[in-house]
């Protein structure tokens, strides 16, 4: 793990029970190794005897017990996969009020925890969904006597405020988070996956309220935490978070700093999805930086990371975001066939997903080639492809009115590189991240 320090900052959030007290401890035990070798190899050598030690019992009682539960796990589990397959089946008014009303049924932390993964993934494409199983999973939590601890109860309301959140409910995921904050305090909570899930949740929150140094904030908790207890790929994910919210403050020099850190975390086989996001976020933002040459020779040289994930299943939109920095790049090195060819067809490829914000963008970068080459005229081609954008459904008033302030400008033959970088201000005003994982 990269060397932590104490800070005014870490020390406030300890203070305030924004990470645990055993964080203090870990980074006091981590220097007392650094600053005295003796000391260090007297630990490890401990560690190493309590380790074998406490192995060889666990492996006895492991073995006497496990004949015994492997029968009763696959019970729970037949018994659990019914009661996920009825609850998909009903609405989920029925469904809440089924699991309510039963007196045996609907009842495992085995339950809650596949409505958490079903929940997980409608998170983006179907935030609403989400939601819904999410009242299911909060329904099984919460049951009076049941055997859910108050640690799946906060996981739960953590997961509800973020799909909250996702779906666009904002003030009702700030009244959850809240909730989930104090049942942490009430009863002392010391999860400490908790502690990170709830800072990489409300660091999302704060960056679609464009909070973004709260976010910057919260992220690095995540990240601190989830490296401390060893959980990397959770804090890879949260270093490529908070490499979003530095890229979005402005500060893509520090964006690939950040981006550096996550991918010396990551696995290229078992992590192809998260190593493929963080790829293309650290060429887009070399391109930021003015440093076109170096993003070409990352996404040459991680080539087989993007065609791995790509192959996997539908990463379609991924593809197309791998296209468009083709073009940028080609743009940026003065390559303008080649700009074209990829630009228009990123923004065709969007405008036929109806993702009608990266369309604009890739537009008006289709437009910036025109311009810097010297095919002003050529600008005009653009129109068509601006047309369907100003009734799509996925654009708020601001971004159409900046797209017409473009169309208007090309019909005058009025468009230049200011007015291209006027409407691209306009529109990155919505603020959202080039590519974050799912969180």
């Amino acid at each position: 793990m990269k060397d932590v320090h104490v800070t005014p900052e870490l020390l406030r959030a300890l203070h305030e029970s924004e990470l645990p007290g055993e964080v203090m401890f870990r980074l006091i035990w981590d220097h007392f190794q650094a600053l005295c070798p003796t000391c260090k190899a007297a630990i490890e050598e401990w560690q190493a005897e309590t380790r074998r030690a406490s192995y060889d019992s666990a492996f006895e009682n492991a073995k006497r017990k496990t004949a015994e539960k492997v029968e009763d796990a696959e019970a729970l589990k037949r018994d659990v996969d019914r009661e996920v397959r009825e609850i998909l089946r009903l609405r989920p008014e029925e469904a809440v009020e089924r699991i309510e009303g039963a007196s045996k049924r609907f009842r495992s932390p085995l339950l809650v925890d596949r409505l958490l993964d079903e929940a997980a993934g409608h998170l983006h494409g179907d935030p609403r969904r989400a939601v819904e199983l999410l009242r299911c999973a909060r329904a099984v939590a919460e049951r009076p006597g049941e055997p859910c601890s108050v640690e799946w109860q906060v996981r739960v309301s953590l997961h509800y405020a973020n799909a909250l959140r996702a779906s666009g409910r904002l003030r009702q995921a700030e009244r959850k988070f809240a909730t989930a904050r104090d049942l942490m305090k009430e009863h002392s909570v010391i999860d400490y996956d908790l502690f990170g899930l709830r800072a990489s949740f409300e660091g999302s929150f704060h960056r679609d309220r464009k909070a973004y140094e709260k976010a910057q904030q919260l992220f690095g908790q995540a990240v601190l935490v989830q490296r401390i207890f060893g959980d990397e790929k959770e804090a890879a994910k949260n270093l490529i978070n908070l490499a979003s919210i530095h890229h979005l403050r402005g500060r893509d020099e520090r964006a690939v700093e950040v981006l550096h850190e996550a991918v010396l975390i990551l696995d290229r086989k078992r992590d192809a999805k998260l190593m493929a996001i963080a790829v293309q976020n650290l060429a887009h933002y070399r391109c930021e930086v003015g440093d076109p040459t170096g993003a070409r020779r990352l996404l040459s040289d991680e080539h087989e990371v993007l065609e791995r994930y790509m192959a996997e299943g539908d990463a379609k939109a991924f593809r197309l975001l791998v296209v468009w920095l083709e073009g940028r790049i080609a743009r940026d090195l003065k390559e303008y066939g080649r700009a074209e060819e990829k630009l228009l067809a990123a923004a065709r490829g969007f405008s036929d997903l109806e993702i009608g914000y990266d369309t604009a963008l890739v537009l008006l970068d289709l437009a910036e080639a025109y311009l810097v080459s010297g095919e002003s005229a050529a600008v005009r081609r653009l129109v068509p492809e601006i047309e369907p954008l100003l009734s799509a459904n996925d654009l708020n008033q601001e971004v159409i009115a900046a797209l017409l302030l473009l169309q208007n400008a090309i019909a005058q033959d009025l468009v230049s590189q200011s007015t291209v970088a006027l409407v691209r201000k306009k529109i990155k005003t919505v603020g959202r991240p080039l590519r974050c994982p799912d969180t």
